[in-house]
C-alpha cells in the first residue's frame, strides 16, 4: 500500500457516532466496501483494526473489547471534551 499509514482514518471515523456503539467489524467492512469501486487498493481487515487501534490510544474513539477480534468489539466516537 503507498497510501500514509493514516490514509483511512477519516474514512474509519465517518463511520462511526458519538451516541451508538458499532461492531468494530462492521465499521471494517464499510470502509473496506467504499474502496472496492475506486481504484484504491483495499485495506487488510487486520489492518484497519490497527487502526482503530491507533485511534482509540489517542483518544479520538471509545473501544470496547479486544479490538483484534473485530466481531467482539464495539468503537464509538470520543465525545469532545470541553476545554
Amino acid at each position: 500500500m503507498d497510501e500514509p499509514e493514516t490514509a483511512f482514518d477519516n474514512a474509519l471515523l465517518s463511520k462511526m457516532r458519538v451516541d451508538y456503539w458499532y461492531k468494530a467489524a462492521r465499521v471494517i467492512g464499510q470502509v473496506q466496501a467504499d474502496t472496492w469501486d475506486t481504484g484504491v487498493e483495499t485495506p487488510a481487515d487486520f489492518f484497519l483494526a490497527g487502526r482503530l487501534q491507533v485511534l482509540a490510544d489517542a483518544g479520538q474513539i471509545e473501544a470496547r473489547g479486544d479490538l483484534r477480534r473485530m466481531r467482539y468489539s464495539e468503537v464509538r466516537l470520543a465525545p469532545r471534551s470541553e476545554k
